[in-house]
């Protein structure tokens, strides 16, 4: 290099004596300074170029000279060293290394997260969501809480009211919930019956008198049911007086007195039968014995005692010969039940007055025989 005053290097002056720094000589093969390649590689080293000449830079920048470059490029002497550079031109400054870019599949998150961060600063977190939607799939929007099934509410106020035959039940149904369906309905743990929701009350038929029974009721709607709600209730029994006297009576005899007999048995057995003369309830029968048809007579009712009487050959004898005999019949109803929905009388007591007068030889004979009778079921 000559010493133009444009190369930018001072020489070291007395006072610089001590300083480590000075420009390596020209001829030095040890200079770590080298000119570019031919091929444009940078190598991390650039000459000061002349301010006078631009000629030579084809050479160090095989692609042309930037715009702005001035001087002259730097030159090689035989040794292969170059002229120590005063600064770098404004062009040269070294150009950073350009990342690769990221992956197809990383690409669009770089982007979101970019647009993320500056929408946040700028304080529009919301449109982070829908920008963000570039994706092949938006996000799943958040799913509506469904609200809750209304619950199904048991009937309240449940009563029942008896009679001897039949139980009624009413009840009601409280406002809101689920519709109601049906109600189900249960005697002592066995179902009844099911009626249609709207219905609040029920009659139940198929009880006797002098019972108790334990009614529970629940509310169905579709696959819903409610706990049962349940009452108790004891059906009154009618006074023995309203039994009806009806069906067939097995009747034991017992001879209390007699006279006249030769010999008498004390205890016989015989059926009898009871014919209402009405179509319900309590009222006159007709009795008639069930082994000798030509017994028969009508009995008056007064309460629970039956009275009647007859004139016939019954059971006195004279001799091989049936005697005619008045006999008079005076008994009571004792107890009844409740059978097939009637108040029926199930026992019977009372007593049998005989007499037959002298005939046929025998003497006049007379008896007072105690009964009772069972309904045959």
């Amino acid at each position: 290099m000559g010493d133009d005053a444009g190369d930018g290097l001072e020489s070291p002056s007395d006072n610089d004596a001590g300083e480590d720094l000075a420009p390596p000589d020209d001829d030095s093969e040890s200079s770590d300074l080298a000119p570019p390649d031919d091929d444009g590689a940078d190598d991390g080293i650039t000459a000061v170029p002349d301010e006078a000449d631009t000629a030579g830079w084809s050479s160090f920048w095989p692609s042309g000279p930037p715009g702005d470059a001035e001087g002259i490029p730097p030159t090689q002497d035989p040794a292969g060293d170059v002229a120590t550079p005063s600064a770098w031109p404004a062009s040269t400054t070294p150009i950073p290394e350009v990342p690769q870019p990221p992956p197809p599949g990383r690409r669009r998150a770089v982007a979101v997260i970019a647009v993320a961060v500056a929408l946040a600063v700028a304080g529009g977190v919301g449109a982070v969501i829908a920008l963000s939607g570039g994706s092949s799939k938006a996000p799943p929007a958040a799913a509506p809480t469904a609200a809750p099934s209304p619950s199904l509410l048991p009937p309240a106020g449940l009563t029942a009211s008896a009679d001897p035959f039949s139980v009624t039940l009413s009840w009601s149904q409280p406002a809101g919930g689920a519709a109601i369906d049906t109600y189900l309905i249960y005697r002592d743990d066995s179902p009844v019956d099911e009626v249609a929701a709207g219905t609040t009350t029920y009659s139940d038929k198929g009880v006797t008198p002098g019972k108790k029974y334990t009614y529970e009721l629940k509310a169905k709607g579709g696959t819903l049911e409610t706990e049962f709600v349940s009452v108790s209730v004891t059906t009154p029994k009618p006074p023995v007086a309203d039994a009806r006297l009806a069906g067939d009576f097995n009747v034991n005899f017992t001879i209390k007195s007699s006279t006249g007999f030769q010999t008498v048995d004390p205890h016989f057995t015989a059926g009898w039968h009871f014919k209402p003369k009405c179509k319900t309830g309590a009222c006159d029968v007709t009795w008639s014995d069930l082994s000798e048809d030509s017994l028969r007579a009508a009995l008056k009712r007064k309460g629970a005692k039956y009275t009647g009487s007859d004139s016939g050959q019954f059971f006195a004898t004279c001799g091989s010969h049936l005697v005619t005999s008045d006999l008079t019949i005076d008994f009571k109803v004792t107890k009844a039940k409740g059978i097939d929905g009637e108040w029926l009388a199930t026992r019977i007591e009372g007593t049998v007055t005989h007499f037959a007068s002298a005939q046929l030889g025998c003497v006049s004979s007379s008896a007072t025989i105690t009964i009772a009778g069972t309904l045959l079921s």
